[in-house]
């Protein structure tokens, strides 16, 4: 902001010698400009009157003709070299220096310091007229006209002055300078007073107003505080009853040191209330647990008896912000502070505005943020985490692709920013959550620069978690911007590039630490053609980068290059040694063998398409995998991707879109799966019949899958067409009866009967419980663990059993025989193997399964329904009882 306050001193040093200050702006038609047109307006806060003219011609000047005793020119500062040429009565010119030389030297930016006097001239003849000219100076670039400030005496009258004062003159008293006079017509005495008098006036006027002013001020303060102190003070925390018990996250608020947690426990839990908010320190951040502010305050919930609630019972009822599920400690008000009617007793509307003021006042920072991600993310909002979310990258693909709801985002970030203080501070990660360099670049970095200095710690790039690089043809002035940048940007995780044709060239010392996550998108050859070239400068910066980041635990190369032929990649050795997810799409050969050649110690989840499946499956497959994301892929259906959980042993979750995939026809064994997430995709318009064949069909395949493990299987989307018809839950139902009634009667049935003393009893038993296991088709070789654990057979001899019988049962499934020659089949090498079975030793059969020599530990081959449910985003629906149960949270 302009300097007002060297104006007030220098008015008030003229008004007392009966003079009068004068400011002409730089669009004032006192000011001539020529030549026309060569004198453009330019527009910065930090100028007087909010603008300033700058020219670069060499010719063009500015022409000021004023009467009076001094002159001042007033103007802001640059970071870079800016020089005006100023020239009085033809006299000696003058070069005036306009460079901030206290910050940093930028090419080009905004003004860095607000407009000040910077040249002057006094002790001038004031009965002649002075003209003042400015321009460019021998070898420089611009000159700069903001303000002209000069003085008059009040017997001194100059048409020029007159006009200036009745157009932007600040002084009250201009009058005086556009009536003509004569200093020997009229005496100068009279004069002098009558000029002191006015001055002394408007002095202490000026002065009996800003008393009067800071004692309104200081006034209205003070009742704030006082009513702030009435409903805050005499706070004390008391600890819940479990000290040790911590508040369950909020969905989708996860954040990279932990889930983010509302509410608190233990003796870590803190009061925040108007008058402390500091005790926040890190304002839009996550606070941690053992910081995080208590969750419960004192009210009458009972609404019968809310307005006949004394003030002692506000010490004893308290009531759950939240329904009791957040917080481990609780607010308590004492009764001596809470506010009280004459009688003692509330009446209802002011209990009632109260109590909604003091929830909202008391509500805790989490909750604000909550708020604000909600009322500020779209659909199409860019990824902010660094971890794995399943299907994340469904709903973020394309950026920007719904301009009108981006723009309302960004108009509501700016609107939160202006209701308070409070509210400022934690929406302001919200505003620079994400940046973009383009052609704006310079500006950009003149702005962190300077709310840096303004507050150490604390400037507009410590909110930056996301930098974007531009996606558009622009000339990289150098990359030392880029440097500086990433250097106001401290906190800034996430590093993208998209399109890259213009990629900037790191500089070798560049240290990219700082970074978690780096997403490359190549995405042309779509609407233009592709030029391999550009895609071969964007995978060496790619290969720069990431040499450059140590830290990175989440890398995405996504190419959507519709490229015929390819380009050959050197090899390279990369060594990542923290990354844990690998994302990658639309990889050629080369690329692939390239990427495959790469170090990934900690490698744990991959998200793909076909491009590690075409002719052999990838390397990456291997026993450190534990999460597998399979994207939305046609080719992915003739590839029968889900055979490759074989080669992940320790593989927990699996996630993919039903309709691009399908089943082996070979059997699928794998004891370490827990979970199966299944995502709607766009094939949701189809008939309702055609989707049910569908679904029901794949159910059915997971069914008859070995996974002994599998727990839940959680489904994403929109699946509100599939469960909301009566087949759902019926086919889930069936699933389980088909899986297990017969089993557990034959099994019941053998459990309830007598020890295998008498032989003819146990054969009856045994031809019961093998006619149960064989009538279904369903059920494969778990019959027989069950019915060798009643004969007590080992393990290690189960599983051969299991080979042998397997092969047995494909051969008379084949043939078609009956029931009757299918238990002879089935009892004569079962028989023969029990008898060989107790000569050889289990070390011999520690590699057997049902699939062949593998070293694998059986437990159990089907899935017990009692641990295994179908889980909704929104709703539970659990293969056990077949009750729909809403639920808010996948547990």
């Amino acid at each position: 902001m302009p300097n007002f306050k060297f104006f007030f001193i220098l008015s008030f040093v003229a008004l007392s010698n009966g003079q009068q200050n004068i400011t002409v702006d730089d669009g004032d038609s006192s000011i001539v400009y020529a030549p026309r047109g060569s004198w453009n307006t330019v527009s910065d806060l930090m100028d007087v009157g909010g603008t300033h003219k700058v020219t670069t011609n060499p010719v063009a000047t500015a022409t000021f003709t004023f009467t009076g005793d001094a002159i001042y020119y007033s103007s802001g500062m640059w970071p870079f070299t800016i020089n005006t040429w100023i020239s009085l009565d033809g006299g000696s010119p003058t070069l005036v220096d306009l460079t901030d030389h206290s910050s940093e030297e930028l090419i080009d930016g905004p003004e860095t310091v607000a407009s000040s006097i910077v040249w002057s001239q006094t002790g001038l003849d004031d009965t002649i007229q002075h003209t003042l000219v400015i321009s460019v100076g021998p070898g420089q670039e611009y000159a700069i006209v903001d303000s002209l400030i000069f003085t008059a005496t009040d017997d001194t009258t100059t048409t020029s002055a007159s006009t200036s004062t009745a157009a932007t003159s600040t002084s009250s008293s201009s009058s005086a300078a556009s009536t003509p006079t004569s200093s020997s017509d009229i005496d100068d005495t009279p004069t002098a007073k009558k000029g002191l008098s006015i001055a002394l006036g408007l002095v202490l006027t000026i002065f009996g107003l800003l008393v009067a002013g800071a004692i309104v001020w200081f006034y209205r303060r003070r009742r704030q505080k006082r009513e702030a102190e009435t409903m805050w003070a005499g706070e004390r925390v008391v600890t819940g009853d479990n000290p040790d018990w911590q508040a369950p996250p909020i969905m989708g608020m996860a954040t990279d040191n932990g889930p983010l947690f509302l509410g608190g426990g233990g003796g870590g839990a803190m009061i925040e209330t108007p008058l402390s908010r500091s005790s926040s320190k890190s304002s839009g951040r996550t606070l941690p647990p053992s910081e995080n502010l208590a969750g419960r305050v004192t009210l009458c919930t009972d609404m019968k008896t809310f307005g006949q609630v004394t003030s002692n019972d506000w010490q004893t009822r308290s009531a759950n912000v939240g329904g009791g599920r957040y917080g481990g400690g609780r607010y308590v008000l004492e009764s001596s502070k809470m506010p009280t009617a004459r009688n003692s007793w509330f009446p209802l509307a002011k209990d009632v505005q109260a109590a909604i003021k003091l929830l909202v006042m008391a509500l805790p920072t989490e909750i604000w943020l909550r708020i604000f991600r909600t009322a500020t993310v779209t659909r199409d909002s860019p990824p902010l985490e660094t971890h794995y979310l399943p299907f994340r990258t469904l709903f973020s693909s394309t950026p920007h692709l719904n301009l009108t709801e981006e723009n309302q985002a960004w108009t509501t970030k700016a609107s939160l920013t202006l209701v308070c203080k409070y509210w400022r501070e934690l929406s302001l990660q919200y505003m620079y959550e994400t940046v973009y360099l383009g052609e704006h670049l310079i500006l950009l970095l003149g702005g962190l620069t300077r709310s840096e200095k303004a507050a150490v710690g604390k400037g507009y790039g410590h909110n930056v978690r996301r930098i974007v690089l531009s996606s558009w043809k622009i000339e990289w002035p150098s990359p030392k911007h880029l440097t500086n940048i990433i250097h106001h940007c401290p906190n800034a995780t996430i590093l993208v590039k998209r399109d890259d044709d213009t990629s900037p060239l790191f500089l070798p010392n560049l240290s990219l630490s700082q970074f978690r996550r780096f997403d490359w998108q190549y995405a042309r050859g779509f609407n233009v053609d592709p030029q391999l070239s550009y895609l071969d400068h964007g995978l060496d910066f790619v290969r720069n980068t990431v040499a450059a980041a140590h830290n990175l635990r989440y890398l995405l190369i996504d190419i959507r290059c519709a490229a015929s032929r390819s380009s050959k990649y050197p090899p390279t050795k990369i060594t990542l040694p923290n990354l844990s997810i690998l994302h990658v799409r639309g990889l050629n050969s080369n690329l692939r063998r390239e990427i495959e050649g790469w170090s990934f110690p900690k490698l744990t989840h991959i998200i793909t398409d076909c491009s590690l499946l075409w002719y052999t499956p990838s390397a990456l497959f291997n026993s450190q995998i534990e999460v597998i994301e399979f994207l939305r892929d046609a080719m992915l259906v003739e590839l029968v991707p889900l055979g490759i959980v074989e080669r992940c042993p320790n593989l927990r979750e699996l996630n993919y879109s039903p309709e691009f995939m399908r089943f082996p026809v070979s059997h699928i064994l794998h004891i370490g799966l827990k979970c199966i997430g299944l995502h709607a995709g766009s094939n949701l318009d189809q008939p309702v019949a055609d989707l049910r064949k569908r679904y029901q069909r794949h159910f059915d395949d997971i069914m008859e899958t070995s996974l002994p493990e599998l727990q839940v299987i959680i489904l994403y989307g929109d699946w509100a067409m599939i469960t909301e018809s009566n087949w759902f839950p019926l086919a889930v139902k069936k699933q389980a009866k088909m899986r297990n009634t017969e089993k557990d009667n034959a099994i019941r049935n053998l459990s309830k009967s007598e020890p295998l003393k008498k032989k003819k009893k146990a054969s009856s038993q045994l031809i019961s419980a093998l006619k149960s296991v064989i009538s279904h088709p369903e059920v494969d070789a778990g019959g027989i663990i069950w019915l060798a654990s009643v004969f007590r057979i080992s393990r290690h001899k189960i599983n051969f059993m299991i080979h042998c019988c397997g092969i047995l049962r494909k051969w008379y499934l084949g043939v078609g025989m009956s029931m009757p020659l299918r238990v002879v089949v089935i009892l004569v090498p079962f028989a023969a193997s029990c008898f060989a079975l107790q000569v050889i030793t289990p070390n011999a059969l520690s590699g057997w399964t049902n699939g062949g020599p593998q070293t694998i530990s059986w437990q159990r081959v089907v899935t017990d329904p009692a641990n295994f449910s179908i889980v909704l985003t929104n709703q539970v629906k659990t293969a056990h009882s077949f009750q729909m149960t809403k639920s808010s949270s996948l547990s």
